[in-house]
Protein backbone atom coordinates (compact mmCIF):
# COMPACT_ATOMS: atom_id res chain seq x y z
CA UNK A 1 0.00 0.00 0.00
CA UNK A 2 1.21 3.41 -1.17
CA UNK A 3 2.58 5.40 2.40
CA UNK A 4 0.89 8.72 2.49
CA UNK A 5 3.11 11.78 3.34
CA UNK A 6 2.38 15.17 4.44
CA UNK A 7 3.29 16.66 1.52
CA UNK A 8 0.63 14.08 0.01
CA UNK A 9 -2.28 15.88 2.32
CA UNK A 10 -1.09 19.22 1.95
CA UNK A 11 -1.26 18.58 -2.23
CA UNK A 12 -4.73 17.34 -1.94
CA UNK A 13 -5.63 20.60 0.27
CA UNK A 14 -4.75 22.65 -2.33
CA UNK A 15 -6.22 20.81 -4.99
CA UNK A 16 -9.34 20.97 -3.44
CA UNK A 17 -8.82 24.58 -3.43
CA UNK A 18 -8.05 24.75 -6.63
CA UNK A 19 -10.94 22.55 -7.57
CA UNK A 20 -13.74 25.66 -6.07
CA UNK A 21 -14.62 23.27 -3.65
CA UNK A 22 -16.37 24.42 -0.21
CA UNK A 23 -14.92 22.61 2.11
CA UNK A 24 -12.20 19.13 3.37
CA UNK A 25 -12.87 16.52 5.91
CA UNK A 26 -9.74 14.63 7.22
CA UNK A 27 -10.45 11.21 7.58
CA UNK A 28 -8.69 8.16 8.75
CA UNK A 29 -8.44 7.24 12.36
CA UNK A 30 -5.37 6.49 13.73
CA UNK A 31 -3.49 8.61 11.03
CA UNK A 32 -5.49 11.64 12.57
CA UNK A 33 -3.01 11.49 15.62
CA UNK A 34 -0.46 13.03 13.25
CA UNK A 35 1.11 15.61 14.70
CA UNK A 36 0.58 17.80 11.55
CA UNK A 37 -2.86 17.81 12.03
CA UNK A 38 -3.49 21.16 13.23
CA UNK A 39 -1.15 22.25 10.34
CA UNK A 40 -3.29 20.84 8.09
CA UNK A 41 -6.47 22.16 9.30
CA UNK A 42 -5.26 25.62 9.24
CA UNK A 43 -3.87 25.37 5.65
CA UNK A 44 -7.36 24.53 4.47
CA UNK A 45 -8.50 27.53 6.59
CA UNK A 46 -6.34 29.86 5.18
CA UNK A 47 -7.12 28.57 1.71
CA UNK A 48 -10.97 29.32 2.20
CA UNK A 49 -12.02 25.97 3.22
CA UNK A 50 -14.47 24.47 5.74
CA UNK A 51 -12.59 21.59 7.60
CA UNK A 52 -14.29 18.88 9.62
CA UNK A 53 -12.49 15.75 11.37
CA UNK A 54 -13.45 12.03 10.77
CA UNK A 55 -11.62 9.79 13.60
CA UNK A 56 -12.04 7.78 15.72
CA UNK A 57 -11.84 10.40 18.35
CA UNK A 58 -8.48 9.48 20.71
CA UNK A 59 -6.66 12.80 19.70
CA UNK A 60 -9.68 14.45 20.76
CA UNK A 61 -9.39 13.34 24.36
CA UNK A 62 -6.15 15.01 25.14
CA UNK A 63 -6.78 18.79 26.24
CA UNK A 64 -3.88 20.21 24.45
CA UNK A 65 -4.57 18.45 21.44
CA UNK A 66 -8.06 19.24 21.26
CA UNK A 67 -7.13 23.60 21.80
CA UNK A 68 -4.67 22.76 18.58
CA UNK A 69 -7.01 21.62 16.58
CA UNK A 70 -9.81 24.42 17.91
CA UNK A 71 -7.52 27.21 17.16
CA UNK A 72 -6.72 25.84 13.77
CA UNK A 73 -10.74 26.55 13.01
CA UNK A 74 -11.68 22.64 12.87
CA UNK A 75 -15.26 23.25 11.96
CA UNK A 76 -17.25 19.60 13.01
CA UNK A 77 -16.22 16.39 14.03
CA UNK A 78 -17.20 13.04 13.51
CA UNK A 79 -16.32 9.89 16.23
CA UNK A 80 -16.83 6.42 16.07
CA UNK A 81 -18.28 5.31 18.73
CA UNK A 82 -20.22 1.31 18.78
CA UNK A 83 -21.60 0.72 22.20
CA UNK A 84 -21.14 0.26 25.89
CA UNK A 85 -17.11 0.42 26.65
CA UNK A 86 -16.93 -3.69 26.74
CA UNK A 87 -18.96 -3.66 23.40
CA UNK A 88 -17.03 -0.80 21.51
CA UNK A 89 -13.69 -2.25 22.98
CA UNK A 90 -14.45 -5.63 21.59
CA UNK A 91 -15.37 -4.28 18.40
CA UNK A 92 -12.45 -1.99 18.14
CA UNK A 93 -9.66 -4.65 19.77
CA UNK A 94 -8.24 -1.87 21.67
CA UNK A 95 -8.70 -0.40 25.58
CA UNK A 96 -10.39 3.03 23.16
CA UNK A 97 -13.74 3.71 24.96
CA UNK A 98 -13.05 6.03 27.65
CA UNK A 99 -10.31 8.35 25.38
CA UNK A 100 -13.42 8.05 23.08
CA UNK A 101 -16.12 8.90 25.21
CA UNK A 102 -13.72 11.69 26.49
CA UNK A 103 -13.43 13.28 22.88
CA UNK A 104 -17.62 13.01 22.07
CA UNK A 105 -17.48 15.40 25.55
CA UNK A 106 -15.10 17.43 24.54
CA UNK A 107 -16.65 18.31 21.14
CA UNK A 108 -19.41 18.98 22.55
CA UNK A 109 -18.34 20.84 25.91
CA UNK A 110 -16.34 22.70 23.06
CA UNK A 111 -19.23 24.06 21.14
CA UNK A 112 -17.96 21.91 17.67
CA UNK A 113 -20.37 20.56 15.45
CA UNK A 114 -20.56 16.87 17.05
CA UNK A 115 -21.29 13.50 14.90
CA UNK A 116 -21.29 10.09 16.68
CA UNK A 117 -21.56 7.35 14.33
CA UNK A 118 -21.97 3.75 15.91
CA UNK A 119 -21.06 1.13 12.78
CA UNK A 120 -24.59 -1.66 13.23
CA UNK A 121 -22.81 -5.07 13.23
CA UNK A 122 -24.14 -8.48 14.88
CA UNK A 123 -21.77 -7.68 17.71
CA UNK A 124 -23.43 -4.26 19.28
CA UNK A 125 -27.16 -4.74 17.97
CA UNK A 126 -28.65 -5.71 21.35
CA UNK A 127 -26.40 -3.02 22.99
CA UNK A 128 -27.48 0.47 20.56
CA UNK A 129 -30.25 1.42 23.69
CA UNK A 130 -27.35 1.27 26.06
CA UNK A 131 -25.24 3.67 23.82
CA UNK A 132 -28.47 5.76 23.77
CA UNK A 133 -28.42 6.29 26.81
CA UNK A 134 -24.33 7.05 27.50
CA UNK A 135 -25.22 9.83 24.94
CA UNK A 136 -28.32 11.31 25.79
CA UNK A 137 -27.27 13.14 29.26
CA UNK A 138 -24.53 15.00 26.65
CA UNK A 139 -26.77 17.13 24.81
CA UNK A 140 -26.68 18.46 21.24
CA UNK A 141 -25.16 16.04 18.99
CA UNK A 142 -25.98 13.91 16.49
CA UNK A 143 -26.52 9.81 16.49
CA UNK A 144 -25.89 8.37 13.36
CA UNK A 145 -26.63 4.20 13.65
CA UNK A 146 -25.05 3.24 10.58
CA UNK A 147 -25.36 -0.32 8.49
CA UNK A 148 -21.68 -2.13 8.63
CA UNK A 149 -20.65 -2.05 4.95
CA UNK A 150 -19.47 -5.87 3.82
CA UNK A 151 -16.43 -4.51 2.33
CA UNK A 152 -12.93 -5.30 3.95
CA UNK A 153 -12.63 -7.14 7.29
CA UNK A 154 -16.53 -7.63 7.60
CA UNK A 155 -16.48 -9.07 3.74
CA UNK A 156 -14.13 -11.35 5.10
CA UNK A 157 -15.89 -12.32 8.05
CA UNK A 158 -19.51 -12.02 6.80
CA UNK A 159 -21.57 -14.26 8.72
CA UNK A 160 -20.33 -13.66 11.70
CA UNK A 161 -19.91 -9.46 11.79
CA UNK A 162 -22.83 -8.45 8.76
CA UNK A 163 -26.06 -8.24 10.28
CA UNK A 164 -29.34 -9.47 8.84
CA UNK A 165 -30.48 -6.43 7.83
CA UNK A 166 -34.64 -6.81 8.91
CA UNK A 167 -33.02 -7.40 12.27
CA UNK A 168 -30.71 -4.60 11.88
CA UNK A 169 -33.48 -1.98 10.93
CA UNK A 170 -35.72 -3.25 13.73
CA UNK A 171 -32.67 -2.45 16.32
CA UNK A 172 -32.27 1.18 14.91
CA UNK A 173 -35.90 1.82 14.80
CA UNK A 174 -36.47 0.81 18.81
CA UNK A 175 -33.09 2.88 19.76
CA UNK A 176 -34.08 5.92 17.52
CA UNK A 177 -37.76 5.46 19.35
CA UNK A 178 -35.90 5.07 22.78
CA UNK A 179 -33.44 7.95 22.03
CA UNK A 180 -36.64 10.34 21.04
CA UNK A 181 -38.12 9.32 24.17
CA UNK A 182 -35.80 10.00 26.43
CA UNK A 183 -33.74 13.06 24.78
CA UNK A 184 -36.78 15.30 24.35
CA UNK A 185 -35.96 18.79 22.10
CA UNK A 186 -32.75 19.43 23.89
CA UNK A 187 -30.81 16.17 23.22
CA UNK A 188 -29.03 14.62 20.72
CA UNK A 189 -30.53 13.97 16.93
CA UNK A 190 -30.69 10.11 16.64
CA UNK A 191 -30.46 9.14 12.27
CA UNK A 192 -29.77 6.05 10.72
CA UNK A 193 -27.40 5.27 7.48
CA UNK A 194 -27.53 2.25 5.23
CA UNK A 195 -31.02 0.87 5.69
CA UNK A 196 -33.86 0.73 2.91
CA UNK A 197 -36.31 3.38 4.35
CA UNK A 198 -39.12 0.75 4.05
CA UNK A 199 -38.08 -1.49 6.96
CA UNK A 200 -37.80 2.43 9.20
CA UNK A 201 -41.67 3.64 8.70
CA UNK A 202 -42.17 7.04 10.11
CA UNK A 203 -38.16 7.37 10.07
CA UNK A 204 -37.85 8.16 6.45
CA UNK A 205 -36.54 11.34 6.93
CA UNK A 206 -34.41 10.30 9.90
CA UNK A 207 -31.55 9.48 7.83
CA UNK A 208 -27.66 10.67 7.01
CA UNK A 209 -27.18 11.35 3.45
CA UNK A 210 -23.81 12.31 2.23
CA UNK A 211 -24.93 13.57 -0.78
CA UNK A 212 -27.13 15.82 0.64
CA UNK A 213 -24.35 17.05 3.05
CA UNK A 214 -22.32 17.73 0.18
CA UNK A 215 -19.72 15.24 -0.10
CA UNK A 216 -19.10 15.09 -3.87
CA UNK A 217 -15.24 13.65 -4.02
CA UNK A 218 -12.97 11.54 -2.35
CA UNK A 219 -8.98 11.61 -2.57
CA UNK A 220 -7.26 7.64 -1.45
CA UNK A 221 -3.74 8.27 0.28
CA UNK A 222 -3.54 4.35 -1.44
CA UNK A 223 -4.14 5.48 -4.53
CA UNK A 224 -3.34 9.25 -4.56
CA UNK A 225 -5.97 10.40 -6.68
CA UNK A 226 -9.23 11.36 -6.55
CA UNK A 227 -12.43 9.76 -6.81
CA UNK A 228 -16.22 10.51 -7.17
CA UNK A 229 -18.18 9.94 -4.19
CA UNK A 230 -20.82 7.30 -5.91
CA UNK A 231 -22.71 4.79 -4.64
CA UNK A 232 -22.00 2.07 -6.92
CA UNK A 233 -21.99 -0.63 -4.87
CA UNK A 234 -25.91 0.29 -3.91
CA UNK A 235 -28.63 -1.93 -5.46
CA UNK A 236 -32.17 -1.37 -5.78
CA UNK A 237 -33.99 -4.85 -6.38
CA UNK A 238 -37.51 -5.08 -8.50
CA UNK A 239 -39.45 -4.54 -5.35
CA UNK A 240 -38.12 -1.20 -5.38
CA UNK A 241 -39.63 -0.41 -8.56
CA UNK A 242 -42.75 1.67 -7.51
CA UNK A 243 -40.87 3.12 -4.35
CA UNK A 244 -41.32 7.21 -4.60
CA UNK A 245 -38.06 7.40 -2.69
CA UNK A 246 -34.84 5.96 -4.98
CA UNK A 247 -32.88 9.18 -4.24
CA UNK A 248 -33.30 9.15 -0.30
CA UNK A 249 -33.38 5.49 0.32
CA UNK A 250 -29.79 4.23 -0.03
CA UNK A 251 -31.25 0.61 -1.46
CA UNK A 252 -29.12 -2.35 -0.63
CA UNK A 253 -25.29 -2.99 -1.13
CA UNK A 254 -24.37 -5.27 -3.77
CA UNK A 255 -22.43 -7.58 -1.64
CA UNK A 256 -24.95 -8.15 0.77
CA UNK A 257 -27.53 -8.98 -1.49
CA UNK A 258 -25.12 -11.71 -3.20
CA UNK A 259 -24.62 -13.40 0.11
CA UNK A 260 -27.96 -13.12 1.62
CA UNK A 261 -30.66 -11.79 -1.04
CA UNK A 262 -33.21 -9.79 -0.77
CA UNK A 263 -34.31 -9.57 2.61
CA UNK A 264 -38.40 -8.64 3.05
CA UNK A 265 -38.96 -5.28 2.15
CA UNK A 266 -42.03 -3.31 2.58
CA UNK A 267 -42.06 -0.65 -0.16
CA UNK A 268 -44.71 2.29 0.27
CA UNK A 269 -47.69 2.41 -2.13
CA UNK A 270 -46.91 3.97 -5.35
CA UNK A 271 -47.13 7.72 -4.86
CA UNK A 272 -46.40 10.43 -7.67
CA UNK A 273 -43.02 11.14 -8.40
CA UNK A 274 -40.89 13.12 -10.98
CA UNK A 275 -39.94 11.93 -13.96
CA UNK A 276 -37.07 14.58 -14.84
CA UNK A 277 -33.99 16.54 -12.90
CA UNK A 278 -31.86 19.67 -13.35
CA UNK A 279 -28.47 20.55 -13.85
CA UNK A 280 -27.89 23.91 -12.06
CA UNK A 281 -24.92 25.59 -13.60
CA UNK A 282 -22.55 25.96 -11.08
CA UNK A 283 -19.51 27.80 -12.53
CA UNK A 284 -17.53 28.34 -16.12
CA UNK A 285 -13.97 26.96 -15.66
CA UNK A 286 -12.74 27.95 -18.60
CA UNK A 287 -12.55 28.70 -22.20
CA UNK A 288 -13.99 26.29 -24.96
CA UNK A 289 -12.29 27.13 -28.05
CA UNK A 290 -8.98 26.56 -27.28
CA UNK A 291 -7.27 23.62 -25.04
CA UNK A 292 -9.33 21.64 -22.96
CA UNK A 293 -9.67 23.22 -19.44
CA UNK A 294 -9.85 20.55 -17.44
CA UNK A 295 -7.82 17.67 -19.27
CA UNK A 296 -6.27 15.47 -16.52
CA UNK A 297 -7.05 17.87 -13.58
CA UNK A 298 -9.46 16.28 -11.13
CA UNK A 299 -12.37 17.84 -10.17
CA UNK A 300 -16.12 17.51 -9.75
CA UNK A 301 -16.59 17.06 -12.94
CA UNK A 302 -15.17 13.48 -12.49
CA UNK A 303 -18.79 12.51 -10.86
CA UNK A 304 -19.89 11.28 -14.52
CA UNK A 305 -23.49 11.10 -12.80
CA UNK A 306 -24.18 14.19 -11.17
CA UNK A 307 -21.91 16.41 -12.47
CA UNK A 308 -22.16 17.62 -16.37
CA UNK A 309 -19.79 19.95 -18.53
CA UNK A 310 -21.43 22.22 -20.84
CA UNK A 311 -19.65 23.89 -23.55
CA UNK A 312 -22.14 27.03 -24.58
CA UNK A 313 -21.07 30.55 -25.83
CA UNK A 314 -17.43 29.53 -26.06
CA UNK A 315 -17.12 28.99 -22.33
CA UNK A 316 -16.86 25.61 -20.79
CA UNK A 317 -19.14 25.43 -17.70
CA UNK A 318 -19.59 23.10 -14.56
CA UNK A 319 -23.66 21.60 -13.58
CA UNK A 320 -24.67 19.77 -10.97
CA UNK A 321 -27.52 17.60 -10.50
CA UNK A 322 -28.05 18.14 -6.84
CA UNK A 323 -31.98 16.35 -6.97
CA UNK A 324 -32.64 13.19 -4.01
CA UNK A 325 -35.84 12.71 -6.64
CA UNK A 326 -33.42 10.42 -8.32
CA UNK A 327 -30.97 8.17 -7.30
CA UNK A 328 -27.41 8.08 -8.20
CA UNK A 329 -27.43 4.97 -10.68
CA UNK A 330 -30.72 6.37 -11.57
CA UNK A 331 -28.81 9.62 -12.57
CA UNK A 332 -25.93 8.08 -14.43
CA UNK A 333 -27.88 5.77 -16.74
CA UNK A 334 -30.51 8.88 -17.76
CA UNK A 335 -26.75 10.65 -18.96
CA UNK A 336 -24.27 8.23 -20.12
CA UNK A 337 -26.09 5.57 -20.67
CA UNK A 338 -29.34 6.86 -22.65
CA UNK A 339 -27.73 10.20 -23.33
CA UNK A 340 -31.42 11.86 -22.13
CA UNK A 341 -30.17 15.79 -21.24
CA UNK A 342 -31.26 18.24 -22.81
CA UNK A 343 -30.55 22.17 -22.85
CA UNK A 344 -34.02 24.14 -22.21
CA UNK A 345 -33.70 27.21 -24.57
CA UNK A 346 -37.52 27.89 -23.22
CA UNK A 347 -37.45 30.43 -20.49
CA UNK A 348 -40.85 29.08 -19.29
CA UNK A 349 -41.17 27.41 -15.90
CA UNK A 350 -41.50 23.88 -17.39
CA UNK A 351 -41.25 23.28 -20.74
CA UNK A 352 -44.17 21.94 -22.71
CA UNK A 353 -43.42 21.50 -26.46
CA UNK A 354 -40.29 19.73 -26.63
CA UNK A 355 -39.30 19.78 -29.92
CA UNK A 356 -39.20 23.64 -29.80
CA UNK A 357 -38.47 24.05 -25.84
CA UNK A 358 -35.27 21.52 -25.68
CA UNK A 359 -31.66 20.48 -27.46
CA UNK A 360 -30.54 17.31 -27.20
CA UNK A 361 -27.01 17.46 -25.15
CA UNK A 362 -24.60 15.31 -27.06
CA UNK A 363 -20.48 14.22 -25.94
CA UNK A 364 -18.38 16.05 -27.89
CA UNK A 365 -16.44 14.84 -30.96
CA UNK A 366 -13.31 16.72 -29.03
CA UNK A 367 -13.65 14.45 -25.88
CA UNK A 368 -13.25 10.67 -28.28
CA UNK A 369 -9.19 10.99 -27.85
CA UNK A 370 -9.38 12.60 -24.65
CA UNK A 371 -7.11 10.37 -22.13
CA UNK A 372 -9.44 11.26 -18.75
CA UNK A 373 -12.55 10.80 -21.11
CA UNK A 374 -13.28 7.14 -18.73
CA UNK A 375 -13.04 9.37 -15.94
CA UNK A 376 -14.39 12.99 -16.91
CA UNK A 377 -17.82 13.54 -16.77
CA UNK A 378 -17.34 14.55 -20.58
CA UNK A 379 -17.79 17.70 -22.29
CA UNK A 380 -21.66 17.98 -23.81
CA UNK A 381 -23.15 20.15 -26.86
CA UNK A 382 -26.23 21.00 -28.31
CA UNK A 383 -27.23 19.48 -31.06
CA UNK A 384 -29.51 21.15 -33.88
CA UNK A 385 -32.02 18.12 -34.60
CA UNK A 386 -35.43 18.17 -33.13
CA UNK A 387 -34.80 14.29 -31.81
CA UNK A 388 -38.87 14.62 -31.14
CA UNK A 389 -40.24 15.14 -34.32
CA UNK A 390 -38.25 12.35 -35.68
CA UNK A 391 -39.24 9.86 -33.00
CA UNK A 392 -43.13 10.48 -32.79
CA UNK A 393 -43.46 9.40 -36.73
CA UNK A 394 -43.93 5.95 -36.48
CA UNK A 395 -46.08 6.51 -33.00
CA UNK A 396 -48.49 8.98 -35.96
CA UNK A 397 -48.29 5.99 -38.64
CA UNK A 398 -49.56 3.42 -36.40
CA UNK A 399 -52.38 5.74 -34.93
CA UNK A 400 -53.47 6.70 -38.41
CA UNK A 401 -53.43 2.88 -39.34
CA UNK A 402 -55.70 2.32 -36.59
CA UNK A 403 -59.09 0.42 -37.37
CA UNK A 404 -62.21 -0.83 -35.66
CA UNK A 405 -63.01 0.32 -31.61
CA UNK A 406 -60.15 1.90 -30.26
CA UNK A 407 -59.86 2.77 -26.11
CA UNK A 408 -57.56 5.48 -25.76
CA UNK A 409 -56.42 5.28 -22.09
CA UNK A 410 -55.48 8.42 -20.35
CA UNK A 411 -56.89 10.51 -23.37
CA UNK A 412 -56.06 13.68 -21.86
CA UNK A 413 -57.93 16.87 -22.52
CA UNK A 414 -56.78 17.31 -26.13
CA UNK A 415 -56.48 13.66 -27.29
CA UNK A 416 -52.83 13.17 -28.41
CA UNK A 417 -52.83 12.64 -32.34
CA UNK A 418 -56.25 14.04 -32.55
CA UNK A 419 -55.55 15.76 -35.90
CA UNK A 420 -54.66 11.77 -37.04
CA UNK A 421 -57.48 10.64 -35.11
CA UNK A 422 -60.48 12.76 -35.90
CA UNK A 423 -60.62 12.47 -39.68
CA UNK A 424 -60.39 8.75 -38.61
CA UNK A 425 -63.88 8.91 -36.55
CA UNK A 426 -65.44 11.39 -38.61
CA UNK A 427 -64.43 8.74 -41.72
CA UNK A 428 -66.33 5.99 -39.89
CA UNK A 429 -63.02 3.76 -39.57
CA UNK A 430 -62.61 3.78 -36.12
CA UNK A 431 -64.87 4.15 -33.05
CA UNK A 432 -63.11 6.14 -30.61
CA UNK A 433 -63.47 6.12 -26.95
CA UNK A 434 -61.03 8.03 -24.46
CA UNK A 435 -61.03 7.60 -20.43
CA UNK A 436 -58.97 9.83 -18.21
CA UNK A 437 -59.17 9.95 -14.74
CA UNK A 438 -59.51 13.93 -14.98
CA UNK A 439 -62.94 15.33 -15.51
CA UNK A 440 -61.84 18.49 -16.67
CA UNK A 441 -59.60 16.39 -19.61
CA UNK A 442 -63.03 14.61 -20.38
CA UNK A 443 -64.77 17.59 -20.80
CA UNK A 444 -62.37 19.27 -22.62
CA UNK A 445 -62.04 16.84 -24.93
CA UNK A 446 -65.95 15.79 -25.38
CA UNK A 447 -66.29 19.41 -26.32
CA UNK A 448 -64.33 18.81 -29.90
CA UNK A 449 -67.38 17.39 -31.14
CA UNK A 450 -65.60 13.88 -32.18
CA UNK A 451 -64.50 12.39 -29.38
CA UNK A 452 -66.32 10.22 -27.21
CA UNK A 453 -65.07 10.64 -23.45
CA UNK A 454 -65.75 8.96 -20.12
CA UNK A 455 -64.03 9.35 -16.47
CA UNK A 456 -62.27 6.31 -15.71
CA UNK A 457 -58.76 4.53 -15.14
CA UNK A 458 -57.91 1.31 -16.60
CA UNK A 459 -57.78 -0.13 -13.24
CA UNK A 460 -61.54 0.14 -12.50
CA UNK A 461 -63.01 -0.82 -16.46
CA UNK A 462 -66.43 -1.66 -16.01
CA UNK A 463 -69.92 -2.01 -18.04
CA UNK A 464 -69.56 -1.54 -21.75
CA UNK A 465 -65.47 -0.88 -21.66
CA UNK A 466 -64.78 -4.02 -19.66
CA UNK A 467 -66.91 -6.36 -21.76
CA UNK A 468 -64.60 -9.18 -23.06
CA UNK A 469 -63.19 -9.10 -26.34
CA UNK A 470 -64.93 -5.34 -27.10
CA UNK A 471 -62.10 -3.28 -28.35
CA UNK A 472 -59.99 -3.83 -31.36
CA UNK A 473 -56.88 -1.80 -30.42
CA UNK A 474 -55.94 0.09 -26.64
CA UNK A 475 -53.88 2.85 -26.52
CA UNK A 476 -51.33 3.58 -23.55
CA UNK A 477 -49.72 6.63 -25.16
CA UNK A 478 -47.89 7.96 -22.41
CA UNK A 479 -50.10 6.72 -19.87
CA UNK A 480 -47.96 3.46 -18.50
CA UNK A 481 -46.08 4.98 -16.14
CA UNK A 482 -49.08 7.02 -14.54
CA UNK A 483 -50.93 3.98 -14.19
CA UNK A 484 -51.46 3.53 -10.31
CA UNK A 485 -51.82 -0.64 -9.92
CA UNK A 486 -50.19 -1.90 -13.41
CA UNK A 487 -51.12 -5.47 -13.11
CA UNK A 488 -54.95 -4.62 -12.13
CA UNK A 489 -54.72 -2.75 -15.21
CA UNK A 490 -53.09 -5.12 -17.43
CA UNK A 491 -55.52 -7.47 -16.54
CA UNK A 492 -58.27 -5.71 -17.36
CA UNK A 493 -56.37 -4.64 -21.04
CA UNK A 494 -56.22 -8.17 -21.47
CA UNK A 495 -59.99 -9.22 -20.53
CA UNK A 496 -61.29 -5.76 -23.06
CA UNK A 497 -58.97 -6.44 -26.22
CA UNK A 498 -60.34 -8.91 -28.79
CA UNK A 499 -58.33 -12.40 -29.50
CA UNK A 500 -56.06 -10.69 -31.95
CA UNK A 501 -56.30 -6.85 -30.92
CA UNK A 502 -53.46 -4.87 -30.65
CA UNK A 503 -51.97 -2.94 -27.76
CA UNK A 504 -49.79 0.47 -28.31
CA UNK A 505 -47.54 1.45 -25.09
CA UNK A 506 -45.49 4.81 -25.98
CA UNK A 507 -43.75 6.09 -22.89
CA UNK A 508 -40.86 7.84 -22.04
CA UNK A 509 -37.79 7.15 -19.85
CA UNK A 510 -36.18 10.14 -17.06
CA UNK A 511 -34.37 13.19 -18.55
CA UNK A 512 -32.12 15.80 -17.38
CA UNK A 513 -32.56 19.73 -17.82
CA UNK A 514 -29.55 21.53 -18.20
CA UNK A 515 -31.49 25.38 -17.42
CA UNK A 516 -28.80 27.98 -17.94
CA UNK A 517 -31.09 31.14 -16.87
CA UNK A 518 -33.93 31.16 -14.43
CA UNK A 519 -37.76 30.82 -15.60
CA UNK A 520 -40.64 33.02 -15.24
CA UNK A 521 -42.09 33.11 -11.73
CA UNK A 522 -44.55 30.02 -11.79
CA UNK A 523 -47.89 29.97 -11.25
CA UNK A 524 -49.40 26.56 -9.17
CA UNK A 525 -46.50 24.07 -8.91
CA UNK A 526 -45.85 21.15 -11.76
CA UNK A 527 -47.98 18.35 -10.87
CA UNK A 528 -45.94 14.67 -10.52
CA UNK A 529 -48.24 12.21 -12.25
CA UNK A 530 -45.97 9.27 -12.38
CA UNK A 531 -46.11 6.39 -10.19
CA UNK A 532 -43.00 5.00 -11.79
CA UNK A 533 -40.16 5.91 -14.67
CA UNK A 534 -40.31 2.35 -16.69
CA UNK A 535 -38.38 1.93 -19.92
CA UNK A 536 -39.57 -0.11 -21.98
CA UNK A 537 -37.36 -2.72 -21.37
CA UNK A 538 -38.61 -2.92 -17.83
CA UNK A 539 -42.32 -2.40 -19.07
CA UNK A 540 -42.29 -5.65 -21.41
CA UNK A 541 -41.44 -8.11 -18.56
CA UNK A 542 -44.59 -6.68 -16.79
CA UNK A 543 -46.84 -6.82 -19.93
CA UNK A 544 -46.47 -10.25 -21.50
CA UNK A 545 -47.47 -12.57 -18.78
CA UNK A 546 -51.03 -11.06 -19.29
CA UNK A 547 -51.35 -12.33 -22.79
CA UNK A 548 -49.46 -10.23 -24.93
CA UNK A 549 -46.92 -10.76 -27.65
CA UNK A 550 -44.39 -8.20 -28.31
CA UNK A 551 -44.16 -7.67 -32.10
CA UNK A 552 -42.40 -4.36 -32.07
CA UNK A 553 -40.22 -2.93 -29.83
CA UNK A 554 -38.35 0.61 -30.19
CA UNK A 555 -36.43 1.51 -27.29
CA UNK A 556 -34.34 4.62 -26.18
CA UNK A 557 -31.63 4.95 -27.35
CA UNK A 558 -28.31 7.89 -27.29
CA UNK A 559 -28.64 10.22 -30.06
CA UNK A 560 -32.73 9.47 -30.14
CA UNK A 561 -35.66 11.14 -27.97
CA UNK A 562 -36.35 10.06 -24.72
CA UNK A 563 -39.61 8.19 -25.86
CA UNK A 564 -40.23 4.52 -25.97
CA UNK A 565 -42.38 2.66 -28.21
CA UNK A 566 -43.85 -0.98 -27.30
CA UNK A 567 -46.26 -2.87 -29.59
CA UNK A 568 -48.41 -6.06 -28.83
CA UNK A 569 -51.16 -8.52 -29.95
CA UNK A 570 -53.04 -9.99 -27.62
CA UNK A 571 -52.98 -14.04 -27.57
Amino acid sequence: MRQVTPADVERAIDEAAAMGLDGVVLSGGEPTMRRELPRWVARARRAGLRCGLVTNGRVLSHRPAFDRLVAAGVGGVTISLHGPQAVHDAMTRAASFRETLGAVEAAVGGGLATTVVCVVTRANLGALRDLVDRLVPLGRLRLVFSLVEPEGAAARDHAAVVPDVAGAASAVAAAIAHGRGRAGRAGPDFVHAGLPHCLLPGLEEACADRRAEGLVLTWSGAAGSWEPLEARERVYPPECGDCPRPGRCPGLHGVQVDRDGVPSLRPPPPAPRANSFNYEPVRPVGDWDGACPVVDRPGPWWDRGRSLLLAHAGRLLLCRAETRDFADGEIARTRCDLGQIYLDVSRKAAPDDFAADLRQLRPSARCATCPTHDRCSGCHEAAAEDVFTRDDRRVRDLVAALEGRVLDVGCGGDARYADVLAPLVRAGTVAYLGIDPDPRAVAALGGRGWARARVGTLEGLDGELDAAGVWDHLLLLRAFNHLHDVPRALAAAARALRAGGQLLVVDNVPFGLVRLSPPPPAGAPPRHEHYRNASSVEAIPLIEPHGFRLVEHLPVRPGGSDQWLARFVRE
